[in-house]
């Protein structure tokens, strides 16, 4: 199917939307413009989807890849698009062909890192974060034997290390994402022994990793697959780092993310991701879960849309 859209106020609706999921509006306010987008890049192929429940993957590229699909609003229906699909992110048509559905992930052994203790010096605009530590002391709690890093201990060494021995890695804390030059995006890490180096882990350093038997990443930071310029459809930077370096999937957030809200949604995920081992089933549920609840502020799209899932 092809259709003619104005580009400009495509462009507009889309940095629309985004400022105000980043700024936490109300769900009123964010209606119109996620009507309209449903109406421009949906309502021309609705018919194809298939029915409800049938799984899309998504293959979008500059400006259209920061569109928050899961919250595109059918005003037919009066449904969000993740109330009827669940949505998997792929880079091309050949990594769209999905491997054989994994197990449940109850055995997994599983990394969590949670709020490094960064060097304030190297990086003075960051604070810490204390919902971190609970975000994770909540998932920590969900599977046998955890290997945790926090604080001082998750230097970028400890975190290497840990690495290797992982099949599922979650990441609480600051990513930096470079627009201009993707491969310079980086997950901030405690400094190591004698203050040697200032923690920073490059996506072109995460890249050279061996992680084929990673089978999954979650990347609870900020803006951790955002594509605002250029044809990277949101996998240049450090998503597209643990898949090129043969990471299964990606679950990573498109813009600044709310600390209690974020721990409520990655709990759920958790828990539905041990259950099935499917990411794009268990992201699906915890944000209905969230879409579900009688707190405004919670059922909001800012609260559960700002995170997808890219891979297999």
């Amino acid at each position: 199917a092809r259709s003619t859209v104005d580009r400009a106020l495509l462009v507009r609706a889309i940095e629309r939307v985004r400022a105000a999921l980043e700024l936490r509006a109300d769900e009123a306010a964010l209606l119109p413009d996620l009507a309209a987008l449903y109406d421009w890049l949906l309502r021309p192929i609705e018919p194809r989807l298939g029915r409800r429940r049938t799984p899309l993957v998504l293959i979008t590229d500059g400006k259209i890849a920061a569109v928050p699909f899961a919250a595109l609003r059918d005003t037919v229906q009066g449904r969000y698009l993740i109330e009827d699909h669940p949505l998997r992110f792929a880079s091309s048509i050949r990594d769209a062909v999905r491997p054989e559905r994994r197990g449940a992930a109850t055995r997994a052994r599983v990394l969590l890192v949670a709020d490094p203790s960064f060097d304030r010096k190297a990086f003075p605009e960051l604070g810490r974060l204390p919902g971190a530590a609970a975000e994770v002391a909540a998932i920590a709690a969900q599977y046998a034997e955890p290997h945790l890093l926090t604080d001082s201990a998750a230097t970028r060494p400890a975190f290497e290390t840990a690495l290797e021995r992982a099949s599922i890695l979650h990441y609480a804390g600051h990513a930096l994402f470079d627009d201009d030059r993707p491969e310079q995006s980086s997950l901030v890490l405690a400094a190591g022994a004698g203050g040697r180096g200032d923690g920073r882990l490059t996506a072109t350093e995460l890249e050279r990793l061996p992680l084929g038997h990673v089978r999954l990443v979650v990347l609870s930071a900020c803006e951790t697959i955002p594509s605002r310029s250029g044809h990277s459809g949101g996998f240049a930077g450090l998503a597209g780092a643990f898949l090129a370096a043969g990471a299964g999937g990606v679950v990573g957030s498109l813009w600044s993310v709310n600390d209690r809200l974020t721990e409520e949604l990655m709990s759920e995920f958790h828990r539905a991701y041990r259950q099935s081992g499917d990411a794009t089933d268990a992201l699906r549920r915890a944000q209905l879960q969230l879409l579900l609840s009688a707190e405004p502020a919670t059922r909001s799209p800012a609260a559960w849309a700002g995170f997808r899932y890219a891979g297999d």
